[in-house]
Parts: C-alpha cells; structure tokens; sequence
C-alpha cells in the first residue's frame, strides 16, 4: 500500500487503507492517510513518500525478471545519486566475476564513490583490475590502502608457491575477493 501512495497510485492504496482503518492497531494511521490521500501537496510532504519517490523510475522499460543490470542503470539514469542502485549494481559485478565491468562503472561513478571510504572488497577488485590496466592514468585518484595492496602481493605469492590449490589458501585469504574470483563457482543467469 505504501508502494502505491509512492507510484501516485491512489485508488489502490485508498482500497487497502479502508481495510486498515477498521483493524485495531492500524486505525489511526489508515484514517490519516485517507484524509490527505488525494491531495498530491500533502502526500508529497510525507517523510517516507519523500525519501523515497526521487528513486522510482520514470519509464519501465524492463521486459525480463533478469534484466538486473538494466533495472540498476534506469535507477542510475533517474538518479545518479541513488547510492543503493549503484552500490547493488557494483556488487553485481563482483559476483559474476565480471572485474571489467566493476571497474567501469566504478570509474563511472568515482566522484560518488570517493566521497567515502572504498569498501575492502572494491579495492580487492580495484587491484586484480590495475593488475591487467596498470597505465591507466587514473589510478592516482583512487585510494587503494597499501595494507591491500601488500595482501594482494601475499596472496599471488602462495598462489604460486601453492600452484594454485586453494585449499592451502583458503584459511588465509577465504574473505577477499581474489579467493572468491579464483575459486567461487559464479551462476551465470
């Protein structure tokens, strides 16, 4: 029903608010929003209808449940702020093992991203990226800790000594991405 008070869809939430407004613990709240319900100003200046209408997109362009990338880039192209949107899409990447396109779309959206601290597990990825793209003049602007870097160096390492088996890898490096990358099985879609 909120759902639908954010899309503007009124007569649907007005059907569900009435059935709200004649349960115990629901009256007053259902009661509220049925008094201002059709006046755009007003539901316009609820907290949460506010917080939350600047990320729904304005054309729906999806037409398969695992268009993800496409849905996360519409919400990008509505809001290039929409942190969530970014962050999922980021995260997406990673797990299909798709460094390129993590990378991308990191750089893309850098002047976000650099306004905080770059998660670990972006940085893991920043550097196995640099690794095949070290002329890129851009790696000056992007804060990769050494601590990460001389992990990184540990890890290649043992990879080598080890001749890639990763069970002798796995109680050091289980958490970083590199192992992840090596060794996770990604499920294509």
């Amino acid at each position: 029903m909120q759902i639908n008070i954010i899309n503007g869809e009124y007569k649907v939430a007005e059907k569900y608010l009435r059935i709200l407004e004649t349960t115990l613990f629901h009256k007053k709240w259902a009661k509220r929003l049925l008094e201002v319900l059709y006046d755009e100003s007003r539901i316009a200046q609820i907290s949460w209808v506010k917080e939350k209408r600047p990320l729904v997109p304005s054309s729906e362009d999806l037409r398969r449940p695992n268009e993800h990338i496409k849905a996360l880039n519409l919400l990008l192209e509505e809001n290039p702020k929409n942190q969530k949107a970014l962050h999922y899409k980021l995260c997406y990447h990673l797990l299909s093992k798709d460094v390129e396109e993590f990378a991308y779309t990191f750089f893309e959206y850098r002047d976000i991203l650099l306004r905080g601290r770059i998660p670990r597990v972006y940085q893991e990825a920043l550097v196995v990226y640099y690794i095949n793209n070290p002329d890129l003049e851009i790696w000056s602007e992007i804060p990769v800790e050494p601590a990460t870097i001389s992990r990184f160096a540990d890890y290649n390492k043992q990879f080598e000594r080890y001749e890639g088996e990763g069970l002798k890898l796995k109680a050091k490096f289980e958490e970083t991405y590199w192992f992840y990358y090596h060794y996770a099985d990604a499920e294509e879609d």
